[in-house]
């Protein structure tokens, strides 16, 4: 009668003192899943403390600054303070309707006779800017679904920091002098075809947040 070995050694198979027992095989490959879960955990949560801070952000940069001192409020206006400018200047003289929500605005000159060294703000259905140099004052209302073309352009066909508006009554306005062209163009095209595209509803200042910071592009609103 042929007796079968009952383990390895009585087979003739010598067991290192180094080999692995099956219950350590076994941790040994749960331990890569387990690391592999984990990673997958501090990965969900960086993104969602990337989201509450950039959430956090937001709400910082909407909000009023109460405690600014007036030498920062003049060179570093908040969002706050650039739409009671914007209030000032278009809604309370009934320019525009109070509903429309001021969105961001950029430093740039209109081009008249000469160059109108100003500021445009653009709310939800409209384009505005304003300047006033000594006393001369220019006021400028464009609505967003008047708009049939924005161009970007150069300055005396060399600089490429202009922006020029056509209206769908061929009227042309011709601005130069942005610090961030593409950025500003890129807002402006956004919220225009909002309005006049498929979609047909306003862009929000939040959309315009995402936009903006996503690419990390700090100090633009105030440009």
């Amino acid at each position: 009668m042929t007796t079968r070995p009952t383990s390895l050694s009585d087979s003739g198979v010598q067991l290192s003192p180094d080999a692995e027992r099956p219950s350590e095989t076994l941790t040994s490959l749960a331990s890569p899943l387990s690391d592999s879960n984990s990673s997958m955990m501090n990965d969900d949560e960086k993104r969602g403390d990337d989201t509450q801070r950039a959430k956090s952000r937001m709400e910082k940069y909407f909000a009023e600054k109460p405690d600014k001192n007036i030498f920062m409020k003049l060179i570093h206006p908040s969002y706050h303070e650039r739409n009671l400018q914007f209030k000032k200047i278009f809604v309370d003289k009934g320019l525009i309707e109070e509903s429309d929500q001021f969105l961001a605005s950029y430093s740039c000159a209109y081009q008249r006779e000469i160059l109108a060294q100003g500021r445009m703000f653009i709310s939800q259905f409209n384009v505005c800017f304003y300047a006033n140099i000594i006393g001369w004052e220019t006021t400028l209302v464009i609505p967003m679904k008047e708009i049939k073309l924005i161009k970007k352009m150069k300055a005396a066909f060399i600089f490429p920091n202009s922006i020029q508006f056509e209206r769908d009554t061929g009227e042309k306005y011709f601005f130069a002098s942005f610090i961030n062209r593409d950025k500003s163009f890129q807002v402006l095209t956004t919220a225009q075809q909002k309005v006049v595209g498929e979609e047909g509803r306003a862009m929000t200042r939040e959309e315009v947040w995402d936009m903006v910071y996503k690419e990390k592009v700090s100090g633009f609103w105030e440009k």
